[in-house]
Parts: structure tokens; C-alpha cells; sequence
């Protein structure tokens, strides 16, 4: 079973509270190898994505959940998301899951491993994605399709259903369904870990 930082019966209150989809999420990752380390809503600098799911061996992957009804949001032409309303409307919320992700990634990347190769390099090092966990992987796709903040760092986010969990885990975190090892930066992977053991509240308070 996968180590979950922090514990789960620690998972009830403040900063590391989950809502229904983050604790499908947290219990189909239970199922990895004692190899894995999964982090719950890790405190970054900027960001605190649902989880960030580390192996020395395979690298690292950052996730963000919505635990979204299916068909209650859409999105428009130029990314924005909008969510229905009980009059039967739509209004623009300010939410952007695969940008955020993506930032959560890019931090992670320019303070732990920055010195890893290309960029290409760097990207498979330190995957990113967003579930949907109410969600089948096609339609979730397709309600995600358009690049909410414009950048093309933020299309190599995936997004997936939930279903994809249960059935092929390792190729959503890894992006193989047999991953391959990684030349993991032994250094960087131990600060990363250093830096997410610290619970969310004592980074938040200094």
C-alpha cells in the first residue's frame, strides 16, 4: 500500500479536508506499491493541488480533482468554464484545472529538478493531471478541451475520468501502463519530499 502523507485519519479537518471525488481519487491511489508516496493537498509556494504522487523510481505526477456532476459545467470557446445555475443558466466561474495543475507542475520542476535535461525531459519527469471523477475519460476530455490560460504548457496536462483509476492507474500517473525507470534526481526527489512532509498549516502560518 502506498504511504499517505498525511495520514489518513488526519484527512478530516482543515487544509487537508477532502470533498467525495478527492477521496475516490485518494482511494484508488491506497491500491500503489509501498514505492509510492502520495501527498494530500500539499502546500506549494504559489499552489496546493489535490495530490502529488512520488516514486523514486518512475518520478513524479501532480494532480488536481473536480468533483464535478456531469453536465453541470461548460466551457466556452476561449476556455472559460461556466456552471450551470438553479434558473437554469450559466455562469462563469473562476476556475481553471488544467492551468492550475500546470503551475503546481512547473513549480515543482523549477525548485527541485530544473537541472534535469530539456524540457520535453523535465515534463516526463513530473507529469501533471487533472480527473474528473464523475466523469468518463472522453467526455471529460472533451469538456477540458480548449487551454483555459492560453499556454501551451498547459496542454500537456491530461485529463481523465474516474473509471481510468480503477482500471490503469499506473499509465495515468506514469503515462505507460508498464512504466519504465527514470533517471530520478536522487537530490531533488529527497528536497521535494523534505519540503511536502511539512504539514499544509505550519507552511502556511511562517
Amino acid at each position: 500500500m502506498a504511504r499517505i502523507i498525511p495520514a489518513v485519519s488526519e484527512l478530516d479537518e482543515g487544509p487537508t479536508s477532502l470533498d467525495l471525488g478527492e477521496w475516490y481519487v485518494l482511494n484508488a491511489l491506497r491500491a500503489l506499491d509501498n514505492g509510492w508516496i502520495v501527498y494530500v493537498r500539499p502546500q506549494l509556494e504559489a499552489t496546493q493541488p489535490s495530490f502529488v504522487v512520488a516514486n523514486p523510481m518512475y518520478g513524479v505526477c501532480v494532480a488536481g480533482v473536480r468533483d464535478w456532476v456531469v453536465g453541470a459545467h461548460r466551457q466556452d470557446f476561449d476556455g472559460r468554464l461556466e456552471q450551470a445555475t438553479s434558473e437554469h443558466n450559466w455562469a462563469p466561474i473562476d476556475d481553471m484545472p488544467r492551468a492550475e495543475v500546470h503551475r503546481s507542475r512547473s513549480e515543482i520542476i523549477q525548485r527541485f529538478f530544473d537541472d534535469c535535461g530539456s524540457p520535453a525531459a523535465k515534463l516526463g519527469l513530473v507529469r501533471a493531471i487533472v480527473v474528473l471523477p464523475r466523469y468518463r475519460t472522453g467526455d471529460a476530455r472533451e469538456l477540458l478541451s480548449v487551454p483555459e490560460a492560453g499556454g501551451r504548457g498547459e496542454q500537456t496536462v491530461e485529463v481523465w475520468g474516474g473509471g481510468m483509476l480503477k482500471i490503469a492507474l499506473l499509465a495515468v500517473l506514469t503515462g505507460r501502463a508498464k512504466p519504465a525507470r527514470r533517471k530520478v534526481p536522487v537530490e531533488g526527489f529527497h528536497s521535494m519530499c523534505q519540503v511536502l512532509n511539512v504539514p499544509a498549516t505550519l507552511q502556511l502560518s511562517r
